[in-house]
């Protein structure tokens, strides 16, 4: 007796159902990352310019990546942008294990308390900054006040002092974000097993010892996963500068995004801002996979 044969075009019709189902995803990533990544790369070898008439733009080659490498604000801004990086993020990562700790030894309520630190992580920027506005005002902030009171070796007006105007900016990030680092490795500290840590406990470690050599050691990648992915974060930071001080004073506060919106939509220099847009996401590009290959992969 023959076995019937299998009807023929079957993968054919999974795939169609399978494209059928992407298809609509693929056209949307096209619509709005590929089609303007390619304008952008298109325009930053022009010398468009938003004060011109018309659509007369003319091919000038690598001129515009020449300007930006040679401009100082460009360079100037770049060793902001990493400062605001470094500080914050590192402030953000001890605040998180500080306050991750904290949460783990709370036994009663720990879920109402996470839920009320991750209040500043879902404001808006926009709120945000105006709040710590309000804070660091020099006539009624309450942080001014307190700085008066604890007599610490700050000015009374930060966000307009050249010298302290960006660790005002950076302590608006870090209230912001010190939550998210705190809720990852909060979940890195419960995937500890308690047999490690009653073993440590056992062999005479007290509670410091035990989150220096325990704890600490066993969440390290991901304090590193964390640490990466609000530095790529911060690497765009935009909203929180220009609402509290505008990039100001002077430039002390002009993060690279700041410079790529003043040089295309302040100076009108559409070429040259996108150039400045093209060369930090072939950055990113190239740091995403450098860390990437970098960061602890999992043992098979």
């Amino acid at each position: 007796m023959r076995t019937p044969r299998p009807p023929t075009g079957g993968n054919y019709s999974h795939v169609g159902t399978a494209i059928s189902f992407h298809l609509p995803a693929w056209v949307t990533l096209v619509l709005i990352i590929a089609l303007p990544v390619i304008a952008a790369a298109y325009f930053s070898f022009s010398n468009m310019n938003l004060m011109q008439t018309g659509l007369d733009y003319r091919w000038v080659g690598l001129a515009n990546y020449r300007a930006i490498l040679l401009d100082p604000r460009f360079w100037d801004s770049a060793r902001i942008t990493v400062i605001f990086i470094f500080g914050a993020v590192a402030l953000e990562l001890v605040g998180g294990i500080a306050l991750a700790l904290l949460l783990d030894a709370i036994r009663a309520g720990r879920r109402l308390y996470t839920s009320l630190i991750m209040v500043p992580m879902i404001l808006a920027p926009l709120v945000v900054g105006l709040t710590w506005n309000f804070l660091l005002n020099p006539q009624f902030g309450a942080g001014t006040w307190l700085i008066q009171k604890l007599g610490l070796p700050l000015p009374t007006s930060i966000l307009t002092d050249l010298r302290f105007a960006l660790l005002g900016v950076i302590l608006a990030d870090v209230w912001e974000w010190t939550p998210f680092m705190a809720l990852i490795v909060l979940a890195g500290l419960q995937t500890i097993p308690l047999g490690l840590l009653d073993a440590a406990r056992v062999d005479g470690a007290n509670v410091w010892q035990v989150i220096w050599t325990v704890k600490l050691p066993t969440i390290r990648p991901i304090l590193i996963i964390g640490s990466f992915i609000r530095g790529i974060d911060a690497f765009r930071i935009f909203d929180i500068p220009y609402i509290l001080t505008g990039g100001g004073p002077g430039s002390a506060t002009e993060v690279i995004d700041l410079f790529t919106y003043r040089t295309a939509f302040k100076s009108w220099e559409m070429g040259k801002g996108t150039a400045v847009g093209i060369v930090l996401f072939i950055l990113n590009v190239v740091l995403a996979l450098v860390l990437y290959r970098w960061m602890p992969k999992r043992e098979t």
